[in-house]
């Protein structure tokens, strides 16, 4: 036999050496399935805890925001019940005008101001007197 002939014969693998190389590998590739399947398992858990305080976050809102929605003041309301109070407030100093008409009425009668000083106070604002 040839030196070169005996050391490529020793250098072949037997099947049963290929057989045991294989189980081996399959064996350690089993291990890294399994760890990656608990990896894979332990992520799904995360997100679906993630998912799930998504979803509470997105209820707690919508409740938030339901009762902002029911308890705010809106543009209509708001522009309505000012022009109530403007109303009232007319209706007030309208009041308050009359009395003091009468006053000047009452004065001028007594000739304590003049028909002059009564024009002027009675054409004042908010309700002024026209005199033609």
């Amino acid at each position: 036999m040839n030196q070169n002939n005996i050391i490529a014969e020793e250098k072949e693998p037997t099947n049963r050496e290929i057989i045991a190389a294989i189980k081996g590998f399959e064996g350690g590739l089993r291990k890294e399935i399994e760890e990656l399947k608990g990896i894979t398992n332990n992520t799904n858990e995360i997100v679906n805890e993630l998912v799930e305080a998504v979803n509470d976050y997105a209820t707690n809102t919508d409740r938030r925001l339901d009762k902002i929605e029911a308890t705010m003041v809106t543009k209509d309301y708001l522009d309505r019940k000012m022009a109530d109070v403007k109303g009232d407030l007319v209706l007030m100093i309208r009041d308050e005008d009359k009395k003091l008409g009468a006053t000047v009425e009452t004065l001028a009668e007594k000739k304590v101001i003049s028909e002059d000083d009564k024009k002027n106070i009675l054409s004042m604002e908010p309700f002024p007197k026209l005199y033609v």
